[in-house]
């Protein structure tokens, strides 16, 4: 090597050293020297020193650790990027110079996959920052169009629609005189938070670019929560709704039918029972009769207290029942007021009542005794709240009760005791006739998921999934039971990523440009969801399982069969809709 050219290069090599520092041994990074005098040119003068200007210093850039300096860079990417730097009043590099310093920021940003200007660009706000010289010269006429692979979250529309399919809430409207079925009504049983709003600005603001976060997740535990105990109790009032459940639950929602059976004959006609059971030893049996202190209020004395109205003195619909029901079973012809109060305040004693609650009961008989009968006529009370005629449970329900009661009914008891003791055991019975039944084997676990599975996320789960599903449900039937269990799955299948999420993956072959159409399930949903906010409709599901949506013109028929359905009807606005306003229905 020529003296020459070695004095160049080591002056070259002091140019960078001095004006960028040292690179640190344990890292490697260095700026090539076209660029380092590209730096030097343009941006030295206002960003070295400790004075640097937006405290943005580029002479130590080779001494920083590598967090801080792919921050700097960062800023450096996007001022040239929006050609913010340098300023306007500034000498300008030529274009060459400006695409050789950004390219290789860009490249030491990519190293580790830390440029965040490139992440803006995705974002739909940043649509404009697009070059629309090099968009309109026609230069990129001849590429194909295409779109990345993507997921989309759902929109509320789509969520809405999603829930009331799943919760079989098929909303209806009177539209010019008709019933019609409508989409997007969202006034479900369910008590359910939307966390996918969309903004309310003018014109289309939904992007495959939003991604699940802390409050979708908070928000979605509870919905998930909700939905499953709602789907749990529709499964208890038809079993087609999701047979699996009913087969499992089977035995279990037969004792809690047996258990609340037999705990409503036994509030309505413990005294009745008990009688017949124990005649004569009956009386001696109950436990000693105390009344409780309650001071009268006299509204014709002018020195007491002013007596309340009947509406404010009123203790609540439950209690009236209580109340009016008591005073029916006592009432005898030639009854003072003061005697059928007596015979009430014994009952409720018996029964092992609150006892404040039977003081606020005598007060407001002491007080409102003519009142209340006045409401009883004038509310047709008889009527409403009629009475319980009794008649014995069938023979071996009977015996069932009649056992447990001799077997636990102690001197003193008060009925509500006498009650809780029976209850306690044969739950403990039912419990343990379960327990001895073991819990339900693979086939009806596996039957359950694959239905949870289409109910919730609309297709059939992989074999790798059914393995997974049936073993979580097994760990959870063995610490929590049946029920809770499967609440616990069903919630679990709601909180997977597949149901808030749509996606569009190409599939299959790639074709001569390397694209991949849709597979038909996934272009199914793609077109559903933009035209309608829905699952697709019986023909489009036809289609995609028959072969008959794996083209461009598939996709043609099918958009413009759904564009030319005039039949459906959407809620456009759901504050007026739920005014009952057929304005809100498009």
């Amino acid at each position: 090597m020529s003296i020459d050219k070695m004095m160049s290069r080591l002056v070259m090599i002091g140019l960078v050293a001095s004006a960028f520092g040292t690179a640190k041994a344990d890292d490697v990074f260095s700026i090539p020297p076209d660029t380092a005098n590209t730096l030097k040119q343009f941006c030295r003068d206002c960003h070295s020193g400790d004075s640097a200007e937006g405290n943005l210093q580029l002479d130590t850039l080779t001494n920083l650790g590598r967090d801080e300096r792919l921050e700097v860079l960062n800023k450096v990417q996007e001022q040239i990027y929006f050609r913010r730097m340098p300023p306007n009043d500034a000498e300008q590099p030529s274009e060459t110079e400006r695409q050789l310093l950004a390219g290789w920021v860009s490249k030491e940003l990519k190293k580790f996959g830390a440029s965040k200007l490139e992440d803006k660009l995705q974002k739909p706000e940043y649509g404009n920052t697009v070059d629309h010289d090099k968009l309109f010269s026609g230069e990129y006429a001849n590429l194909k169009g295409f779109t990345y692979d993507r997921r989309w979250l759902i929109s509320e529309f789509i969520f809405d629609a999603k829930f009331n399919r799943i919760l079989n809430h098929n909303p209806f409207q009177t539209i010019d005189g008709k019933r019609e079925f409508v989409i997007g009504d969202n006034n479900r049983r369910v008590n359910l938070t939307n966390p996918f709003l969309l903004p309310t600005n003018t014109g289309v603001r939904y992007y495959a670019n939003e991604t699940l976060d802390g409050g979708h997740l908070l928000t979605m535990i509870t919905n998930a929560k909700e939905a499953a105990t709602y789907m749990m109790y529709l499964t208890g009032r038809d079993k087609r709704y999701l047979p699996a459940i009913g087969d499992i639950m089977a035995q279990e929602w037969e004792h809690e039918k047996i258990l609340a059976s037999r705990e409503t004959h036994l509030n309505n006609f413990i005294d009745r029972i008990l009688q017949d059971l124990y005649k004569d030893r009956h009386e001696a049996l109950l436990p000693t009769f105390v009344r409780v202190d309650v001071p009268s209020v006299d509204s014709t004395n002018g020195d007491a207290t002013k007596k309340a109205p009947f509406h404010a003195a009123n203790p609540g619909t439950q209690e009236l029942e209580v109340i009016f029901r008591s005073m029916r079973r006592h009432q005898k012809p030639g009854d003072t007021h003061a005697q059928l109060i007596e015979k009430c305040e014994r009952e409720w004693f018996n029964f092992g009542h609150n006892e404040r609650k039977i003081e606020a009961r005598i007060t407001f008989l002491n007080n409102y005794m003519e009142e209340w009968r006045k409401q009883i006529v004038s509310h047709n009370l008889d009527k409403r709240y009629r009475r319980h005629e009794y008649r014995p449970a069938d023979a071996n329900e009977m015996q069932a009760i009649t056992e447990t009661i001799l077997k636990h009914r102690k001197k003193g008891d008060r009925y509500n005791t006498i009650i809780r003791k029976c209850m306690a055991q044969w739950k403990e019975e039912f419990q343990q006739q379960r327990t001895d039944a073991g819990p339900p084997n693979t086939t009806r676990i596996a039957a359950l998921v694959d239905q949870l599975f289409l109910k919730i996320l609309e297709r059939s789960p992989t074999s790798q999934e059914t393995e997974k599903f049936v073993a979580l449900t097994q760990s959870y039937i063995e610490s929590m039971g049946n029920q809770k269990a499967i609440e616990k799955l069903i919630q679990t299948v709601f909180l997977r990523s597949d149901f808030v999420y749509r996606y569009e993956f190409g599939q299959g072959e790639s074709d001569a440009d390397g694209l991949r159409m849709l597979s038909p399930r996934d272009a199914s949903y793609a077109i559903a969801y933009a035209l309608t906010d829905s699952s697709p409709d019986q023909q489009l599901i036809e289609a995609a399982e028959s072969g008959k949506l794996n083209t461009r013109e598939d996709y043609r028929r099918e958009v413009l069969r759904l564009l030319k359905n005039r039949d459906q009807y959407y809620v456009i606005d759901e504050a007026v809709q739920r005014l009952q306003l057929t304005a809100s229905i498009t």
